[in-house]
């Protein structure tokens, strides 16, 4: 078998992807009552998207930010 590529999604990350394509706007909080975990986890997890390359928040603030997926 070949082993998955250094940058390979998980299955959750694949979810996280498909959420923010759909609703750019979500708060983490919103994405943690969505994605049914916690807080703390929606945080590391955009952190590692963030890190991979797959996502990039545009706006700073909560009311006008928005998450942009980049592949």
């Amino acid at each position: 078998a070949t082993p998955p590529a250094k940058d390979a999604l998980t299955e959750l990350e694949e979810r996280f992807l498909s959420l923010l394509s759909a609703e750019a706007t979500l708060s983490r909080t919103q994405m943690a009552e969505r994605l049914e975990m916690g807080l703390d986890t929606v945080k590391e997890y955009l952190r590692k998207l963030r890190e991979k390359g797959y996502i990039e928040r545009i706006g700073g603030n909560k009311r006008t930010g928005r998450w942009v997926v980049k592949r």
